[in-house]
């Protein structure tokens, strides 16, 4: 509030769970720190945040349950014997939780319900996931089969992030579970959102980031992002920060999550950039609608929200190596600056298609390279002529729309419904329909409900606004 920065969301990395050992032991919390979790999440509450809490499944010697989760059975077992499998972890020797036991699945909700959801949180965040344990021959259960942890890496990951979900749905039924997990494995799409990992606080990983997230896209992650700023190495410059916020502000998962010991990871974190990175944040807040439709059409048809702009125009070969731009749905081109001292951007526009620069509303013919401004304080975006965008602020519905030059007509769905529950799964939704026809004489808008139009001041032709 006092940066007049907009969030919706608080994650409680691990350090809430570090004992006076320095261990971290999963389903504690660290009272000397903090003594009262329910009147700390509540003042997180109180701000609008939704709290999100770090789980892990590795279980430390020295927890307090480890005796406990032994004599069941719930962790996964040494070749030669049913002695738990022993591995370095965070400081110390670990056993893994086994989630292809029927009994660590209890286990596990149970405690999420009891020791988190208990004081507030809504959901888990999944890490340290990968189950990269050294021994492959140590024991799972498998519902009853003893397969070797060789065979079963990616179930365990699956089925842990189906523990969480499920913990989710059984504690909070009025509510659309929601999950991360740092490990994605086939299927784990259904359950959780994921990101790329522990990446570094560098312009090479910035870059490479880019290609990242389009691969997930097309592995069927829709709701994926990256740790803005870089997770490891040394604190980001304020450039970097700033051009690492504007690179993913359209990626479905947006967290500023790092591992720096020499100042705090946060949008404030460079004061003299902190105006530009609080207009990026707005412009995402105000994308929310085109965000939020696209991701209901990923859930109903599996297309992707990050896309390459080969996805659109696979019959230009310019964009079979096009790694490092993508789309936002159909409709907006994002070119992030990914070097160093770098205030301008050569995109490649595909063909087939007119473009407009988003700032400037200058419009651009497709199948050539331009070179945009690119000041700290401008993301280079452009979007296909024919686009219907639609945004918000203040509670109003504005939709940016972008004509072909000549004539042409396209369409786009926005749908709203309370973002909250599951009522939308038997019908408690709305798609408001969005259609553009441009003319030579005329641009003709229709919708289905109140919206206001905003065009290029380049437009000239007449505006004619029709209710459906």
């Amino acid at each position: 509030r006092a940066h007049d920065v907009p969030c919706s969301s608080f994650s409680l990395g691990s350090g809430y769970t570090r004992a006076a050992d320095q261990k971290r032991y999963v389903f504690t919390w660290a009272r000397d720190r903090i003594p009262d979790p329910a009147a700390f999440i509540s003042v997180l509450k109180a701000a609008n945040l939704s709290v999100a809490a770090n789980v892990k499944p590795g279980i430390l010697t020295t927890h307090p349950r480890f005796a406990e989760a032994s004599q069941a059975g719930l962790l996964i077992r040494r070749a030669d014997s049913d002695a738990p499998d022993l591995a370095p972890w965070w400081g110390g020797e670990a056993a893994h939780l086994d989630f292809t036991n029927p009994r660590t699945i209890a286990w596990w909700k149970a405690l999420m319900k009891s020791e988190l959801f208990a004081y507030g949180v809504d959901y888990p965040w999944n890490d340290n996931n990968e189950y990269n344990i050294r021994h492959d021959l140590a024991r799972c259960h498998a519902f009853g089969a003893d397969v070797p942890l060789m065979a079963l890496r990616p179930v365990q990951t699956l089925l842990m992030a189906l523990a969480s979900f499920e913990a989710v749905r059984e504690h909070y039924p009025a509510r659309r579970p929601f999950v991360t997990s740092r490990s994605a494995a086939a299927g784990v799409q259904r359950y959780a959102a994921t990101w790329t990992g522990d990446n570094r606080s560098d312009w090479k990983s910035l870059q490479y980031n880019i290609p990242m997230g389009m691969g997930l896209s097309l592995s069927g992650f829709a709701n994926f992002g990256h740790d803005v700023g870089g997770f490891a190495g040394d604190p980001p410059g304020a450039e970097l920060f700033l051009r690492w916020v504007q690179s993913c502000l359209f990626t479905p998962r947006f967290t500023i999550n790092a591992w720096y010991r020499a100042c705090e990871e946060a949008p404030w974190m460079h004061q003299s950039v902190l105006p530009e990175v609080c207009e990026a944040l707005k412009l995402r807040y105000a994308l929310i609608p085109y965000l939020y439709s696209l991701l209901y059409e990923a859930e109903q048809t599996g297309a992707p929200v990050i896309r390459p702009t080969v996805y659109h125009f696979w019959d230009d070969p310019n964009t079979r190596d096009q790694s490092f731009e993508y789309m936002v749905g159909p409709w907006l081109l994002v070119a992030p600056v990914y070097r160093e001292g770098e205030r301008q951007r050569a995109v490649y526009l595909p063909s087939g298609a007119e473009w407009y620069d988003w700032h400037s509303g200058e419009r651009y013919a497709g199948g050539q390279t331009v070179v945009l401004d690119a000041p700290l304080n401008r993301l280079p975006l452009l979007a296909r002529a024919g686009a219907l965008v639609p945004t918000e602020r203040d509670g109003k519905r504005r939709v940016y729309v972008f004509p072909p030059s000549g004539t042409g007509e396209s369409a786009f769905e926005l749908f709203e419904d309370d973002g909250i529950s599951l009522a939308y799964r038997s019908g408690d939704y709305r798609l408001i329909r969005l259609q553009l026809q441009a003319e030579a004489q005329q641009i003709i808008l229709r919708a289905d409900a109140d919206v206001s139009w905003l065009l290029p001041i380049s437009e000239q032709r007449p505006i004619l606004r029709q209710r459906l």
